[in-house]
C-alpha cells in the first residue's frame, strides 16, 4: 500500500458529493440512449474462401 495523498480523492472536510445541476437531465438522457439502441450482438467474422489447395509444392525441385 502506498503511502501520500490521492489527488482524486475527496477532501475530508466535506461529506457532499457535487451535484451538476443538469446530472438528471443527463442521466436521463444517456438511459434512453442506451434504451433506444438495444443490444449489440457480437457477430462473427467469416474467413475469406481460399482456393483449393494444390498439395506439396517443392520450389526447385524437378522430377525426371
Amino acid at each position: 500500500m502506498r503511502s501520500g495523498s490521492n489527488k482524486s480523492a475527496p477532501s475530508a472536510k466535506s461529506d457532499e458529493t457535487e451535484i451538476r445541476p443538469d446530472g438528471w437531465m443527463r442521466f436521463e438522457r444517456a438511459v434512453d440512449a442506451a434504451v433506444k439502441s438495444g443490444p449489440m450482438h457480437k457477430t462473427t467474422v467469416r474467413p475469406k474462401d481460399r482456393p483449393a489447395s494444390k498439395g506439396r509444392v517443392h520450389k526447385g525441385k524437378t522430377h525426371d
